[in-house]
């Protein structure tokens, strides 16, 4: 015994739902939206302090007012005179990616 024996329901099977009327077509055959790209903004010059430097692994952290403290790696400060930071001092740098992705500071110069 069914509740409803005049219902306007589809069964499945093989049909897209066409030909029962009252269905709208299938959403397969509806078109696809366009996948998201991502949009890589340029780099951002930014000031910050030096928070923690480990001289032995040559990497650091800079704390940047209002936002999460950023990675970098000596390798960042170029031709710097300077090998070594330390815990205080101020520095301008751009904020870019890793290889992964990451943010991270790309271009650190002791600030004047």
């Amino acid at each position: 015994m069914t509740l409803y024996p005049k219902a306007n329901t589809w069964a499945g099977g093989t049909g897209t739902g066409d030909e029962i009327p009252g269905i709208i077509p299938s959403i397969a055959l509806s078109p696809r939206a366009p996948k998201k790209e991502r949009v890589k903004a340029g780099p951002q010059r930014l000031r910050g302090i030096v928070k923690r430097f480990d001289t032995e692994k040559s990497f650091g952290f800079i704390g940047v007012k209002g936002g999460r403290d950023v990675f970098f790696h000596i390798s960042a400060a170029g031709d710097s005179d300077t090998a070594n930071f330390f815990p205080g001092e101020r520095v301008v740098f751009e904020r870019g990616e890793d290889k992964r992705g990451r943010v991270c500071a790309t271009y650190v110069r002791l600030a004047e």
